[in-house]
């Protein structure tokens, strides 16, 4: 389990893959959602594309990063992670490129980011 942050939301215990469904292999997908303050927008924008860039710079285990703004409301950002294990995702929540922005984005911020991991699931 991650422990490397106060922000990150971990499976709930006793979790499991519903019925007749099955994790397909170790990759590991995250999504995180961002309320950015209000006139903070931009500055958050330019923090998640240097993270970005970083990320698939440095980062041989990630799969992909991708942040995203919401079309509807300009306060809202996502960033949809896929990696391709659980070690993958830790060296990511412990890399120094992260550990470097981590005070600018929450400054950034509303609240702090809600993050979800999923694994792929087959039939």
């Amino acid at each position: 389990m991650l422990s490397h942050g106060p922000w990150l939301d971990p499976f709930p215990a006793g979790a499991s893959i519903p019925a007749g469904m099955s994790a397909v292999g170790p990759e590991v997908s995250v999504t995180t959602s961002l309320h950015a303050r209000p006139g903070r927008e931009e500055a958050l924008s330019e923090v998640l594309r240097e993270l970005a860039e970083a990320v698939r710079r440095e980062e041989r285990g990630c799969l992909d990063y991708l942040p995203v703004r919401s079309r509807h409301d300009p306060t809202r950002f996502a960033i949809f992670e896929r990696y391709r294990d659980e070690k993958a995702l830790t060296d990511h929540a412990n890399s120094a490129h992260l550990a470097e922005r981590f005070a600018a984005l929450m400054e950034c911020l509303v609240e702090p980011p809600e993050l979800r991991l999923y694994d792929a699931l087959s039939a």
